[in-house]
């Protein structure tokens, strides 16, 4: 599922209390409950003229798996959107070549392409950080973003080797709870995973 929307409680943590709950789930004997750790890179877009209420990312997940992301927040219900796009494409856009956009097939492409040249959208930050789920139940998930770096965009290294170009800090951690109002990606992965299990049983 590429649109998933929650609620969500932010807060600064430390890694006491991260490890404390790393260890309750790795002492779980409840399988229904999991764990996910993903490596994330984002390049976060900006208008230098307004505010806007979309915010548009360029996310790379586990130095494989890239996507145009876009986040609306309405009161406190979070809409995010993930569009793959390829890494050439994820250059382009970062090189300021991103007329190919507005010929996509993909209307939602198309519209990132309005808003970039309607409210001058230019990249401004960027962040790398292991984003770690700890998956309660379809409807909540704790996460926890470790290791957090962020600073002005000013070269796109967003494809450097692992390590190579950001600063790491294991003492810079958030907290979010998140109250799923749409199936999440973990519990999106855990039921294909059951369900490919099932399978197999049924035909042995």
């Amino acid at each position: 599922m590429s649109k998933i929307m929650y609620t969500e409680v932010i807060r600064t943590t430390n890694m006491a209390e991260y490890k404390k709950k790393e260890h309750e789930f790795i002492e779980l004997e409840d399988k229904t409950k999991s764990m996910f750790s993903t490596y994330i890179r984002k390049v976060t877009f900006r208008s230098e003229e307004a505010d806007f209420p979309s915010a548009y990312s360029i996310v790379m997940e586990d130095m494989e798996d890239i996507f145009i992301e876009k986040k609306e927040k309405d009161m406190n219900v979070v809409t995010k959107e993930l569009i793959p796009i390829t890494q050439e494409q994820a250059n382009a856009i970062l090189d300021g070549e991103y007329d190919f956009l507005r010929e996509s097939s993909d209307s939602r492409l198309q519209e990132f392409y309005d808003c970039i040249v309607e409210q001058k959208l230019i990249p401004a930050y960027r962040k790398e950080f292991t984003r770690k789920t700890f998956h309660q139940n379809q409807f909540l998930d704790i996460v926890f973003d470790v290791a957090m770096s962020r600073k002005p965009y000013t070269v796109n290294d967003l494809f450097a080797p692992k390590g190579f170009s950001f600063r790491t800090d294991y003492s810079n951690l958030r907290m979010s709870i998140r109250h799923n109002l749409s199936v999440s990606k973990p519990m999106e992965q855990l039921l294909a995973f059951e369900k490919a299990l099932s399978k197999g049983l049924s035909e042995s």
